[in-house]
């Protein structure tokens, strides 16, 4: 197997991997420079830009759980916007591992989304999960686990590339069949998005959907 060209073809490597052990291990592996390859050399900013849409109906105050949460990129952006109250939950223990440097967690849980989780039922005001959802990430019918664990009332914000979730798709059906049985209703919709300084062309779409 050839290594990625550069570092954009590393992130969209990882969403050919539909084995969870090999995501896992991509991960691992690319935990030490994961930072620096997505920040600073190809300018990722769907932190950034998913940041007004959590601020907007969530308060600092709340206990947030940041679903696929890597090395902290969101975790950052959220503490430095107030939040002090924020947990971790990856697939990567080596992720996890980084993270913990940051300082920004209060806890880290290794999980696997779209699998039962550890996680007490209604523990958390508010979750919060980018660039997480996607065909060979977390799958569509993992939404019903994370609404188990916030509170009603309390929101769950995602984003995930344009292109995978068209209208028909399978996540839009799973997140309609979520609100028609009263599970949660949908707040907010964006707009599409660029998710990187250095390539417009990749687009994404943040929801905001509150517990019922």
């Amino acid at each position: 197997m050839q290594p990625p060209k550069n570092k954009i073809d590393q992130l969209l490597k990882a969403e050919t991997l539909t084995n969870k052990e090999q995501l896992k291990q991509h991960y691992n592996q690319w935990a030490a420079s994961y930072d620096e390859d997505l920040s600073n050399k190809v300018g990722y900013i769907v932190p950034q830009q998913a940041l007004p849409f959590f601020t907007k109906y969530v308060s600092t105050g709340s206990k947030v759980l940041d679903a696929g949460s890597g090395t902290g990129l969101m975790g950052t952006v959220l503490k430095e916007a107030g939040y002090t109250q924020i947990e971790a939950l990856d697939i990567s223990e080596r992720m996890l591992e980084y993270s913990s440097a940051k300082n920004v967690y209060q806890a880290y849980h290794l999980g696997i989304l779209g699998e039962p989780l550890t996680l007490e039922t209604n523990a958390y005001d508010a979750l919060i999960a980018i660039g997480t959802f996607g065909p060979t990430h977390a799958p569509a019918h993992a939404f019903e686990e994370l609404i188990r664990i916030v509170k009603p009332g309390g929101y769950l914000l995602f984003t995930m590339r344009e292109n995978e979730i068209p209208q028909g798709g399978i996540f839009r059906i799973e997140m309609k069949r979520l609100a028609k049985q009263n599970d949660w209703t949908l707040v907010e919709e964006s707009p599409c998005f660029s998710g990187f300084i250095e390539n417009k062309s990749l687009l994404f779409k943040g929801f905001v959907y509150q517990i019922t």
